[in-house]
């Protein structure tokens, strides 16, 4: 992602910063960013990671800093196909768009909200998509917040 990323801003005459490193120690100091933007990261890490991921983006946003995240919600193609890791996590799944990705967590709303308690503005929205012919479901929630 990070050399599409960099073709693509040399294509387009962009400059930019790119950085690989881990979720769960972010490398920047605190009250860095304006937004912290979340597709699909968070939820290919179970319950404790996510907390601790979570955790990162509130150290890195600024005071009144935004934070959107798009992560699966139960009744997703997949859910509860893989060994169950804990209360809403799996891995290995078996069937669905993310089977062989690792880890997958589908948070329930209550969640979620626990997730983000120290977050204000909490807002929470979903989307279904389908696929395979409109046989299956894709189930995301959409989340927005703030510091």
């Amino acid at each position: 992602a990070i050399e599409k990323a960099m073709r693509r801003f040399d294509a387009e005459g962009l400059t930019g910063e790119f950085v690989v490193g881990n979720a769960d120690n972010l490398p920047w100091p605190d009250e860095w960013f304006d937004c912290v933007i979340d597709v699909a990261c968070l939820q290919h890490n179970d319950e404790a990671a996510a907390r601790v991921i979570v955790a990162e983006i509130y150290r890195v946003l600024k005071p009144g800093g935004r934070h959107f995240s798009l992560t699966t919600r139960p009744g997703c193609w997949g859910d509860g196909t893989g060994i169950r890791v804990d209360s809403s996590s799996y891995r290995d799944l078996r069937e669905g768009p993310f089977a062989g990705m690792g880890v997958v967590r589908f948070s329930s709303a209550e969640q979620l909200r626990a997730l983000y308690a120290d977050f204000a503005d909490f807002e929470l929205e979903h989307s279904i998509r389908s696929l395979d012919g409109e046989r299956h479901l894709v189930a995301n929630w959409i989340v927005s917040c703030r510091k």
